[in-house]
């Protein structure tokens, strides 16, 4: 391969890359987004929350090994982990 083909190469990667961040940061940002009842009430076709309270509910289904005094601080913690998460890959 000569330095122009690899040069080329290497921008392709770079592309994919920067998709592959762009998307997965997407990803969690809509689902914090549906989590505060973005994309339309708990029901509506394509929510899977449509608000907190049913966040938290699934958090306590999940952590159900756990106390149940530690579901609510669980349910914040993942909304804040996914969303730092998002805006740093975006």
């Amino acid at each position: 391969m000569n330095s122009k083909t690899t040069h080329i190469a290497g921008n392709g990667t770079e592309i994919v890359r920067l998709f592959a961040r762009f998307a997965l940061g997407a990803s969690f940002l809509s689902a914090v987004a549906d989590r505060f009842g973005l994309w339309g009430p708990h029901g509506a076709k394509g929510v899977s929350w449509g608000n907190f309270a049913h966040f938290v509910e699934y958090t306590g289904a999940v952590t159900s090994r756990f106390p149940g005094s530690f579901t609510m601080s669980f349910a914040w913690a993942s909304t804040v982990a996914e969303t730092l998460l998002g805006i740093l890959l975006i």
